[in-house]
This record gives C-alpha cells, sequence and structure tokens, in this order.
C-alpha cells in the first residue's frame, strides 16, 4: 500500500509498530500529506503527520473486552433482550430473541410490521405503532409483565411476558430502551391444562353430589311410605341427619 501510494502520489495514512531501545512497543498512526518531486517528476521526499496511539490503541482494546464480555453475559440471560437507540431501532439482541421469534430481528420502528402478536386475554392484535418500546421512546413510560400471544418465525405460536423500559444519561435525556420477551408458553399450556382438569373435576363432584342427594332423597322417601304403613323405616343414617 505505501509502495503504491507513493508510486502514485497518493494522499493516505497507515498504522504499525515499533520496538524502542528499551524493549517497550508503542503503536504509531501516519498521515501522507505531501510530495516533493524534481524535474523529472519523481519523488525526492515527502511530508506528513506521525501519532502515537499507543494509548488509544489499548483503548480500544480494553473496550472490544468489555463488549465481548458484556454480549457474553447477554447471551446467558434466560430471556430475550433488545436495546434500542433513542428513536427506537433495535440495534442489538441477544441469542433468546432468535429462539424465541425464530430469527434474529434487528429494524427501525417503521419496519415493525415484521412483529405479529395479539395481546392477552382480549386478542387485539398490535399494531406496528402499539408495541411496548414504542409507547416507551415515544412516551418515557415503563411497560411491564404485558401477556402477548406471538406468531414467531420458526411457525410456532408462543406466549411471553413483554417488558420494556426507557435507558436515561447522566443529564436524564433518553438514549434509548431495553426491552425483554418471556417466554412463558410451557407455563400457560401447563395452566390451562390444570383450569381444564380443574374444570373436569368440579364437573365431577356437581354430578357426584347431585346423585348422593337423589339417593338420599329416595331413602327418606321410603322411610316415609314404610312409616305409614305401619312399618318401621330400613335407612336409619338418613333418620339421623334429619334429627340433628
Amino acid at each position: 500500500m505505501i509502495n503504491d501510494g507513493i508510486k502514485n502520489k497518493e494522499l493516505f495514512s497507515y498504522e504499525y509498530r515499533i520496538f524502542r531501545p528499551d524493549g517497550s512497543e508503542r503503536d504509531i498512526w501516519t498521515e501522507v500529506g505531501e510530495y516533493s518531486t524534481n524535474d523529472a517528476g519523481e519523488v525526492i521526499s515527502l511530508s506528513g503527520i506521525t501519532q502515537d496511539i499507543t494509548e488509544m490503541k489499548a483503548t480500544e482494546r480494553e473496550l472490544r473486552k468489555s463488549e465481548n464480555l458484556l454480549q457474553r453475559i447477554y447471551d446467558l440471560l434466560p430471556v430475550g433482550l433488545w436495546i434500542t437507540d433513542e428513536k427506537g431501532k433495535l440495534i442489538r439482541s441477544n441469542k433468546m430473541v432468535k429462539e424465541i421469534w425464530g430469527k434474529d430481528i434487528l429494524v427501525g420502528i417503521e419496519d415493525f410490521d415484521v412483529f405479529h402478536g395479539r395481546r392477552l386475554p382480549s386478542r387485539e392484535e398490535i399494531q406496528p405503532d402499539d408495541w411496548a418500546s414504542v409507547h416507551t421512546i415515544r412516551e418515557g413510560i415503563t411497560v411491564r409483565d404485558e401477556m402477548v400471544e406471538i406468531d414467531a418465525y420458526d411457525g410456532n405460536t408462543k406466549t411471553i411476558l413483554n417488558y420494556s423500559t426507557p435507558i436515561f444519561d447522566d443529564s436524564g435525556q433518553m438514549e434509548g430502551a431495553i426491552v425483554l420477551n418471556l417466554d412463558v408458553s410451557e407455563l400457560r399450556k401447563a395452566e390451562e391444562l390444570l383450569s381444564t382438569q380443574l374444570d373436569e373435576l368440579r364437573r365431577w363432584n356437581l354430578a357426584t353430589l347431585g346423585r348422593e342427594n337423589r339417593i338420599r332423597e329416595l331413602k327418606m322417601e321410603i322411610n316415609k311410605l314404610l312409616v305409614e304403613t305401619g312399618r318401621d323405616p330400613i335407612y336409619q343414617s338418613v333418620m339421623d341427619d334429619e334429627n340433628e
């Protein structure tokens, strides 16, 4: 690159590392800004600026390490997580987003028609500008425990709890939002199964109770007929109930 740049008399910059006599290393940035040529047009000298960027490169490396660590933490979370910018665009996500939605989705508010869901229990269809994160960005509010039935891109219908809360900087200006999706599909299925079983149990109990009451009434009628004909009643248990 350097030889080609000099040959073509182009302005260019490059980074390199030097080793000092004391054994220390320094990162250097150089930009070539001007050429001097002889009468034949050949480059005889060049000038530019050189800057020691060792500290800047060290800061960049530490930043990359922090970013990688943060992403690993994100990916360990058992919830789908998005970060938005100040305009509501989804700019970062973790692995659970793909697990829940069937694919990773990073789009702006204007493209939220890629999401399909219904609020529960009303089953009201959620419009693109009515998702929780949109309200957070536009109104600065926190949305908690919003139960939504979604159509995921893996072909499955799932139930999630949707959360959204704003992110503010030190001056109180909104920088974006955090969006969390907790998949409660299996829990909801278990609750529905339990509810069905309880309904069956109630119906069985009512049917059983009704049958027992009818048997008791028949025994009482038989006892009454026996007494009327001068005979002793034969069902003592219902007589005891009457005397209580």
